[in-house]
């Protein structure tokens, strides 16, 4: 007997006692939502065409537009504050960072790491971007300047990743992994030169899971607001004061 499953992720908004509201529907993996600068529009990934590309909804209408037409894969977006796009995309062959204008157009590729370079961040005055590589020589995270003048650098090594920047540009998060690639800890470091800043959000698995835990992000008063389990091992979203120290 062949049973046919469908799989459907869609991307919800929600924060304090408004209950969550689907922005995103269908059947399609909707994932990796990030909010545009004027918070107007979410950027996310979605397979909704039968390839991953690139899409953005409209918070108050709903209105769908599709960013990238490519036959490879585009996923993990991040925008820029004047909109630019950054994402991870393998048309090269590899994984690597890509860049666009706001609406798709003018895509150029920005990284040459040459195994992985996913998960991309941009700094607030738009001049950095971090990324997560899981290159078999340097694995870690990565920074490289926004407009592709200079090369990538490592920042923070090991087996680490899904970095994002503070919003005021001195700080980055990242989430450390154990050897099955399962979020174990939500670490902090200054953007100039990866020095450690005495933070970090362990993370105790109750119950297993197909989410990555741990993955995080900075909200715009400065916590942090990451994927973990309760006490009962139920998954949500918490969140959670940074102060250094």
């Amino acid at each position: 007997v062949l049973e046919q499953q469908t799989f459907r992720q869609n991307v919800v908004e929600g924060g304090g006692a408004a209950a969550p509201r689907r922005i995103s529907h269908g059947r399609a993996a909707d994932r990796q939502p990030v909010y545009t600068p004027d918070g107007r529009w979410i950027v996310f990934s979605s397979d909704r065409t039968g390839n991953l590309d690139l899409w953005a909804v409209a918070v108050d209408t709903g209105e769908l537009r599709q960013l990238t037409d490519d036959p490879a894969q585009d996923w993990d977006p991040a925008v820029g504050r004047d909109g630019r796009l950054f994402w991870s995309s393998d048309r090269s062959g590899k994984y690597e960072i890509w860049t666009a204008e706001s609406d798709g157009s003018g895509a150029r590729q920005l990284t040459r790491d040459g195994e992985d370079a996913e998960n991309p961040a941009v700094s607030p005055d738009g001049r950095w971007v971090v990324y997560g590589s899981t290159r078999s020589d340097e694995s870690g995270v990565w920074k490289t300047r926004a407009d592709g003048s200079s090369p990538s650098s490592p920042l923070v090594r090991g087996l680490l990743g899904i970095p994002e920047i503070s919003p005021d540009g001195r700080h980055l998060l990242y989430v450390g992994f154990d050897a099955t690639l399962t979020g174990t800890r939500v670490a902090v470091v200054r953007l100039e030169d990866g020095e450690p800043a005495a933070f970090e959000i362990v993370l105790e698995t109750i119950r297993p899971t197909t989410a990555n835990l741990g993955r995080a992000r900075f909200m715009p008063d400065g916590r942090i607001a990451f994927l973990g389990q309760d006490e009962n091992g139920t998954n949500g979203v918490f969140v959670q004061d940074f102060v250094p120290g």
